[in-house]
């Protein structure tokens, strides 16, 4: 009787072990592949007056979202011709 109460007055469903174990997998995935390097000439442009002159090489990354609903593949630079 308590057990009904408190579930609404509704026999309470049995879940498979499948079920659970769908229910906990991410609906959202995201994975990030090394694409190329970036050569930055001079790092300062990051933070003015410090590593004057100094260069830097970066990773460029490429990401891939991965969702229930479908797939969305993002790559960006975030280069401009000042820092290459």
């Amino acid at each position: 009787m308590i057990l009904m109460a408190a579930c609404g007055g509704k026999t309470p469903k049995m879940v498979t072990k499948e079920e659970e174990q769908k229910a906990a997998e991410p609906k959202l995935k995201v994975y990030r592949f090394a694409v190329g390097d970036i050569l930055v000439k001079d790092i300062s442009l990051f933070n003015p007056g410090t590593d004057e002159g100094q260069s830097k090489k970066f990773t460029n990354s490429a990401y891939v979202i991965r969702h229930e609903k479908g797939d969305l593949g993002h790559w960006f630079t975030r280069c401009t011709s000042r820092i290459s």
